[in-house]
């Protein structure tokens, strides 16, 4: 779990970082606050937060990506 934490932060925090160069504005703010440092007293905290952080990220740029890409809404249910 670790290894892949390493590898995929750097990705996904220069992904944030790119924002409106890449990103419509609503999917560069669910990166940014996914990014984001909360402060959690045990390490436990931390996996719970950062678990819903992601899906909540997730299921905001599948949303963005359906107007984005003027997609029909239940094309991306399907995959």
């Amino acid at each position: 779990m670790t290894d892949f934490w390493n590898q995929s932060y750097p990705k996904v925090r220069r992904l944030a970082d790119s924002g409106a160069f890449l990103f419509s504005e609503e999917a560069s703010t669910a990166l940014r606050e996914l990014m984001t440092n909360d402060y959690e007293q045990t390490y436990f905290e931390c996996l719970d937060n950062n678990i819903a952080k992601a899906r909540k990220c997730l299921s905001r740029l599948i949303e963005c990506s359906k107007v984005d890409l003027q997609l029909k809404p239940n094309l991306l249910e399907r995959l």
